[in-house]
């Protein structure tokens, strides 16, 4: 025995899938820009009219580059950017990138990895990289040569000597 085709029913599904499918329709939503910019804050920060990095302050500065503290509004986290001090050549610029592309290839746990390479606004080129938090080698030194009894407590030899073999370990990679 057949059962005869309730189209009643049969409508009210056609209804429903018709209400589903317009929750789905980018077109009908019409939301105010306000909403819909709060529901897609990683696709509006990837948006080229604005600045991706805010520097926060400097890190370190020697003879080829600047370090300094940046926040990244694309990923949402603080990174470390490396600029050119010596940019006014093209030979200079070109020898910056390699290290930075050089270092982007080292994969190992004692070579900070790269994030990105690009040029700023002024066509000098940059690269961001990973935060370390921390002092550097330099300021650890520089602490316990003025007797800082902090740092002699924290920077036992034994803890210097580790340190020291683990930059061995990252040359030699």
């Amino acid at each position: 025995m057949d059962n005869p085709p309730n189209n009643e029913l049969e409508e009210e599904f056609r209804k429903q899938d018709e209400r589903l499918l317009g929750f789905y329709d980018e077109e009908s939503r019409n939301l105010p820009a306000e909403e819909e910019e709060s529901l897609l804050p990683i696709l509006n920060s990837l948006d080229t009219s604005t600045d991706r990095y805010e520097e926060l302050g400097l890190i370190a500065e020697g003879g080829e580059k600047r370090i300094t503290r940046v926040y990244d509004r694309r990923l949402n986290r603080q990174v470390a950017m490396a600029r050119a001090v010596q940019a006014e050549s093209k030979e200079d610029q070109e020898q910056f990138l390699r290290e930075a592309q050089l270092e982007a290839n080292l994969a190992h746990p004692y070579i900070v990895p790269v994030h990105n390479m690009e040029f700023d606004s002024e066509g000098i080129p940059f690269f961001t990289m990973e935060l370390i938090p921390g002092d550097s080698l330099k300021e650890v030194i520089q602490k316990l040569r003025d007797g800082d009894e902090t740092y002699k407590r924290d920077y036992s030899l034994n803890t210097l000597l580790n340190l020291y073999l683990k930059i061995c370990d990252g040359i030699a990679y």
